[in-house]
């Protein structure tokens, strides 16, 4: 009765590890997804419209882009660090 007490104890750890290991690779995947669907909604469009040489119509992000590299420009140059 030991022996199988002990055989059910070594398969239930071995189940709960899998178990583990399912929902590690379940949030792992979710993760994957999340990054993917982040990539093609947002990051793809926003850097088409940032290096679009002929942009179609004036863009918020693009402005917002260029106002920054001038702040950057201007503390730079203000630092001493522009050439």
């Amino acid at each position: 009765m030991r022996m199988l007490a002990a055989i059910v104890d070594n398969y239930r750890r071995e189940l709960a590890n899998l178990g583990r290991q399912f929902v590690e690779l379940r949030a792992g995947l979710h993760h994957a997804m999340i990054l993917t669907r982040l990539q093609t909604r947002l990051l793809r469009p926003g850097l088409a419209q940032l290096t679009d040489p002929d942009p179609p119509s004036p863009s918020t992000l693009r402005t917002a882009a260029r106002n920054y590299q001038r702040a950057l420009d201007h503390h730079t140059q203000k630092a001493g660090f522009a050439a």
